[in-house]
């Protein structure tokens, strides 16, 4: 299969059947693709032992053994059954070889013919990483800064309608930050960098400029490929300037108003205890009078959640851990960097300023 059709495949979100275990599924898949494994985890290690102590022919053998009758039966109407869903479904495994042929002959035997990826996913994985290399190097990039809680994440959905904007949060599944982890786990770091690659190929077909959130070299504990990060620290800044009690109202709506939108009383005292663990991870750096004012703080904004709903009080200890702690890192990194910044001003002015650039 050619890269134009591995691009193509990529960006019309054909649908996949991934038929690998779900170990491996796990550590790393395509974008968008479905585990309907032709052998579960305990059945490919079994497979994988006897291929190393007595041959492939041995562990072929055993394959056919394992997977017959009805456990032969149950996985193929797997199969029947999502791509009567999805006519246009191609099949993969990880080069390509024994279990994704099996798979396309068994289900041709019951009258469904389906297209492999030649390769399997080892070659769409190679593409994707230099698809990173090779998208990031021809384009320019202009990078979103601004002091914690100014917006950024949201300018960049401001601005999507007329600049092309990456939110490698969103890839990442995290905020970025000691207390930004969402409910639902982040990805794997190979489905952190085959996201970014997918969302690096859609925009492939233009050399505008690409806009990206300023970050640091990790997004929670997905890392930004070396040769994208490189770049993002080698280019210039719009900063995004707010007050700070804009700030401290953008962070209370994201960290605390947002967790009241469905089950309030049993989120809020969730995310607080997170926020507590957080204060005591970045202790030794905030210092340990601060970390022990901000931890009475949360227990006392818990105490008064639980007694009146109110959440206001919130707004104390985000204020006190911007200008304790993320002001100051923020500001250090700025000047060891030496950014060259373009525009400065409010969101609305930066955006203005991108609108006539």
């Amino acid at each position: 299969m050619s890269n134009q059709n591995l691009r193509e495949l990529l960006l019309n979100n054909t649908p996949l059947i991934d038929v690998r275990a779900p170990v491996e599924f796990a550590q790393g898949h395509l974008p968008g693709a479905v585990n309907i494994p032709i052998l579960n985890d305990e059945e490919r290690d079994l497979i994988g032992k006897t291929y190393k102590n007595q041959g492939s022919e041995a562990a072929v053998k055993l394959g056919y053994k394992l997977v017959s009758g009805e456990v032969k039966e149950a996985r193929l109407n797997q199969w029947i059954s999502y791509i009567k869903e999805n006519p246009d479904t191609v099949i993969y495994c990880f080069r390509g070889g024994q279990r994704s042929q099996i798979t396309q002959k068994w289900i041709a035997e019951a009258g469904l013919e389906r297209p492999l990826i030649k390769g399997g996913y080892k070659k769409v994985r190679n593409f994707l990483i230099e698809e990173i290399k090779n998208s990031t190097l021809k384009r320019d990039f202009l990078i979103v800064s601004g002091t914690t809680g100014s917006g950024k994440t949201q300018f960049l959905e401001q601005v999507k309608s007329f600049q092309q904007s990456l939110d490698l949060e969103a890839l990442a599944n995290h905020r970025g930050s000691a207390f930004g982890a969402m409910e639902k786990p982040q990805p794997s770091q190979v489905n952190f960098e085959n996201l970014l690659a997918l969302q690096l190929l859609k925009f492939s077909d233009s050399n505008k400029t690409l806009l990206v959130e300023d970050e640091s070299h990790t997004v929670g504990r997905c890392a930004v490929p070396k040769v994208f990060f490189d770049k993002m620290r080698a280019s210039s800044v719009i900063w995004i300037e707010e007050s700070l009690e804009k700030r401290v109202h953008n962070i209370f709506d994201d960290y605390i108003q947002y967790y009241t939108k469905t089950d309030a009383a049993t989120h809020i005292p969730r995310v607080l205890k997170q926020y507590k663990n957080a204060v005591t991870a970045i202790s030794k750096k905030l210092g340990g009078l601060r970390a022990q004012e901000l931890l009475g703080l949360l227990d006392q904004c818990e105490k008064t959640f639980i007694e009146s709903g109110n959440l206001a009080p919130n707004k104390e200890w985000i204020e006190k851990l911007l200008i304790y702690y993320y002001d100051p890192i923020y500001l250090a990194s700025l000047d060891r960097r030496q950014v060259k910044i373009l525009f400065k001003g409010s969101s609305e002015q930066c955006a203005d300023f991108l609108k006539h650039r």
